[in-house]
């Protein structure tokens, strides 16, 4: 959780290590989950039509609830919330994706299309909320470095989350 940033520089210390965390913790999610949504249909021996749906209707959906992000944050005007709970929202829909497996035919295939459509819905209504939230936190002067150095252990996350959903 990030802390407020008073006079010292422990606290945003404090927060930079935490966003690192965080980027690295979300790039591994990525990579076991949001990839591996199609995988899982095919795995449930869903037709080509119904792995093209989870492909797509849940990132449409997610982009309409982006496009209403700005709304709800000028309502609510609580960054911090609304961020955690997107990123709820994208964690608790990978937890629905086992009961899919205990489900038969387009029961299963719905229940991953669910998964899916929740995760998109979290990921890309918390995008927005957390690109303005880190750009407050971040001073202008290290901003850009920080950010590149957050990235690349990010992907090394990412790849380490890939290769360990291939083994």
């Amino acid at each position: 959780m990030l802390v407020d940033q008073s006079d010292s520089s422990e606290p945003l210390r404090t927060n930079l290590r935490a966003s690192v965390a965080d980027g690295a913790s979300y790039s591994v999610m990525v990579a076991l989950g949001e990839t591996n949504f199609q995988l899982f249909a095919v795995a449930l021996a869903a037709g080509e039509t119904l792995v093209g749906l989870v492909a797509t209707v849940p990132m449409m959906l997610g982009a309409v609830l982006q496009l209403c992000t700005p709304w709800a944050l000028k309502v609510t005007k609580n960054f911090q919330g609304w961020i955690v709970g997107t990123a709820v929202l994208q964690a608790a829909s990978l937890l629905i994706l086992p009961f899919a497996v205990l489900l038969q035919g387009n029961a299963a295939i719905a229940c991953v299309l669910l998964a899916a459509t929740l995760y998109w819905c979290g990921v890309l209504a918390c995008a927005p909320a957390w690109n303005t939230w880190i750009e407050g936190i971040l001073p202008l002067s290290i901003r850009t470095r920080y950010l590149a150095s957050r990235a690349r252990v990010s992907q090394v996350f990412a790849m380490l989350g890939s290769s360990a959903a291939d083994w």
